[in-house]
């Protein structure tokens, strides 16, 4: 008898015996205030062996994507290792500082088998995550006096200054 298969390679597969397929929870979010955000991904071996999986993070510009240099992003934990049919999950997290400009903030997380012997290159997925930071129209009110007494006929002087704290140029 004979029998003809048809196999195609899924999602962050590239060998019968090593692949690894990232998944990002919730990979769009938008700033709210936060000092930092976190998102969960999961790490999944689809080989056939345990695989040892690193994990690096790095910033993605263009397509209505800004790069960043000014957040700090990491990966916790930088490294997995997973067996096979099995996958853990590990967390992203950004730091956002002060006063970040708005623009919408993307990166892209891979993961690499690094026990793949395969002479072609090693088993690895990429999948993107992206930060919106809203423009934040915000500012602190600063009075040289919180109160003022004024006699009937007489005019008295309260200086106030206002502080642009929100992300961008705005208007009072």
């Amino acid at each position: 008898e004979e029998s003809t298969v048809d196999t195609t390679a899924g999602d962050g597969e590239s060998s019968a015996l090593f692949g690894v397929d990232l998944t990002v929870d919730g990979p769009h979010k938008t700033w709210g205030g936060e000092s930092s955000l976190d998102w969960d991904v999961e790490v999944e071996n689809t080989g056939r062996t345990q695989e040892t999986i690193d994990l690096t993070i790095e910033s993605v510009g263009g397509s209505g994507c800004a790069g960043s240099n000014t957040m700090s992003v990491s990966v916790d934990p930088s490294q997995v290792q997973i067996d096979n049919d099995s996958s853990e999950w590990v967390v992203v997290t950004v730091d956002v500082p002060d006063g970040q400009a708005a623009d919408t903030f993307c990166w892209e997380i891979t993961g690499v088998v690094t026990n793949d012997r395969n002479p072609n290159g090693s088993a690895s997925d990429t999948e993107g995550f992206d930060l919106e930071v809203p423009v934040l129209k915000e500012c602190d009110l600063e009075l040289s006096k919180t109160s003022i007494n004024i006699d009937p006929g007489n005019t008295g002087t309260v200086i106030t200054t206002f502080s642009n704290t929100g992300n961008s140029d705005w208007s009072l």
